[in-house]
């Protein structure tokens, strides 16, 4: 079962194919996810049209820092599953991928997520098609280790939370970088901190 939070899909390991199931262990709301993020400038310029767009639009609410923005493309239940053990799985996933680089344009913000955590985000023009057979490639993988999730996937990098939800689409200058890279990021919870374990270039 796939499971939203904040706006991010993530897989739900809690239904296993094999009889045999690691001991859970909670990780206190920690997240491990595989994800693409924009370069340092893209970023910069993501976060700061964050915060202006709160302040033009009169939203409460907070922008999200640069170092935090990223597409996630496949998430871990770690409540579930194990970090031990999700790790290497992502890793094998990961190491799965051969595709080229590509040009990524976000051109719209608009509302996502539900009423506890309404989000705003980006969602993307240019480059839809191959975010989606990136994780797609992944979920591929993933799947024939005998894990099941949802199909659904819309890919967007959340930028600010606001305290309603916003309904609006809006389009925006396109911002473009080139995805040549994608990422294992483990997020710990509450520390607005997240720690790069691995990464793997798209080269074709």
């Amino acid at each position: 079962m796939a499971n939203v939070d904040g706006g991010e899909l993530s897989l739900d390991f809690g239904t296993w194919s094999s009889p045999s199931r690691p001991r859970r262990k909670k990780m206190q709301g920690d997240k491990l996810y595989l994800a693409v993020l924009p370069n340092a400038e893209t970023a910069a310029r993501m976060a700061s049209l964050g915060g202006e767009f709160l302040e033009t639009h009169r939203i409460d609410g907070a922008a999200r820092p640069a170092q935090l923005l990223h597409f996630s493309l496949i998430g871990f239940d770690l409540s579930n599953y194990p970090l031990a053990a999700a790790v290497p799985l992502a890793e094998r996933a990961g190491a799965s991928v051969a595709m080229p680089a590509f040009s990524l344009s976000c051109d719209q913000i608009t509302g996502f997520g539900n009423r506890a955590r309404p989000a705003l985000v980006l969602t993307c023009g240019r480059g839809k098609s191959e975010i989606e057979t990136l994780r797609g490639k992944l979920a591929d993988h993933i799947l024939r280790a005998g894990f099941r999730s949802k199909t659904g996937f819309t890919p967007h990098v959340t930028i600010a939370y606001a305290q309603e939800p916003f309904a609006e689409k809006i389009p925006i200058e396109p911002i473009s970088w080139t995805v040549d890279r994608f990422v294992l990021v483990h997020s710990f919870h509450g520390q607005g901190r997240h720690e790069h374990l691995k990464h793997w270039l798209l080269t074709g």
